[in-house]
């Protein structure tokens, strides 16, 4: 019986120093029948020139306009002919026999399961730099994609992070769940995994399937003037909540509720005070399903302020002098959970977002 083509999907946008390391460790794959698709997506380094030199007839390159990474992924499922997916980041890296385990082990599932494998973390160059083991926060699949989906999110406690590349799907799940939403810059792949997870009729673990994402320490230096962004807050917000519609779609008991609240609230405060409209909107989002803010967690200073003062006074002071610490040279953690976002490349704001034209950040204390 001939195996099954595995198609290995890479989005790319100048990453010359990273482009080469990814798409050898996709051609070393220990499977017999991989395909690569790069899709350029309007860098403006070497990335194309890199990814040409490396094409062949298993490694297939192509270019568009700078039109954003969801797009870019859309564009290589149209192009890709294989029967399963594997998504790879440009900065990600696959250990040889990652695929071969995780097909393995669906050999012996249902069709339309959906398979993750470990994760591992490296800063700079797993060559010569640090190179760690991810914890296991999930030991264990689920043959009930909804609970398993909680437990990720925190529905059990700490919840976990699963890298796109750690991911392996039936190409028919794939498109059972849709594209990627190009509305989306910071966190269309949590969007994106949401479907996916719901579409599937069980969720797998395959330990030992490695892949390696990589942490860099000049990206995580600029993350904070990435999350101010207002596009990008916009995009986090749309993104919270399309994934509480999705979840809410298919379940409504109280641990789905209790995430929802919890994903909605991470970004009201954040949003909160440089974009109150945005925070407004996340509000009443939560009243209009007849849910509340979740306890909000961050520094032991803002735990004890928030409670007298309350959340928005807070959390007021809290960003106020983050600002002020800014200003003067000095640097402080951000005190509440952050994702490092792709560059805010493309946003098409939905219907009825003009009001946020200018949005402005309120300098005095809320009443």
């Amino acid at each position: 019986m001939t195996a099954p083509l595995i198609s290995i999907l890479v989005p790319c946008h100048n990453a010359e120093s990273w482009l080469g390391t990814a798409l050898s460790s996709a051609k070393g794959q220990t499977w017999p029948r991989v395909e690569i698709i790069v899709v350029d997506d309007g860098s403006t380094d070497g990335s194309y020139e890199i990814a040409r030199r490396m094409a062949s007839v298993r490694c297939r390159v192509v270019r568009q306009e700078k039109r954003g990474n969801s797009v870019a992924r859309n564009h290589a499922l149209h192009l890709a002919q294989g029967e399963f997916i594997q998504y790879l980041d440009t900065g990600d890296i696959l250990a040889v026999d990652k695929i071969e385990k995780q097909m393995r082990a669906a050999a012996f599932t249902k069709s339309d399961a959906l398979s993750f494998g470990s994760a591992g973390y490296f800063f700079d160059s797993i060559e010569t730099g640090e190179r760690h083991m991810e914890p296991a926060r999930l030991n264990s699949g689920c043959d009930d994609p909804i609970e398993f989906l909680i437990d990720l999110l925190g529905g059990n406690g700490q919840g976990g992070l699963i890298e796109a590349s750690q991911w392996l799907a039936p190409r028919r799940l794939v498109e059972e769940a849709g594209p990627w939403n190009d509305q989306l810059s910071i966190d269309n792949d949590g969007e994106f995994f949401t479907r996916l997870i719901l579409a599937a009729s069980e969720v797998i673990a395959v330990p030992g399937a490695w892949s390696y994402y990589r942490r860099c320490r000049q990206a995580a230096q600029a993350l904070p003037a990435l999350t101010q962004s207002f596009f990008g807050q916009r995009s986090a917000l749309l993104a919270a909540q399309l994934k509480s519609v999705y979840i809410l779609g298919s379940s409504l008991d109280t641990r789905a509720r209790q995430v929802v609240s919890r994903l909605l609230t991470e970004e009201i405060v954040r949003a909160y005070p440089a974009f109150p409209a945005l925070a407004s909107e996340g509000l009443a989002f939560l009243r209009e399903r007849s849910l509340e803010l979740a306890p909000l967690t961050g520094d032991p200073w803002f735990q004890h302020l928030y409670p007298w003062l309350g959340w928005k006074k807070a959390r007021w002071l809290q960003w106020n002098y983050s600002r002020w610490k800014r200003s003067s040279g000095s640097t402080v953690g951000s005190s509440l959970s952050s994702r490092l976002p792709a560059a805010a490349d493309r946003l098409a704001l939905s219907p009825g977002a003009g009001r946020y034209n200018q949005p402005r950040a309120t300098s005095r204390l809320p009443a």
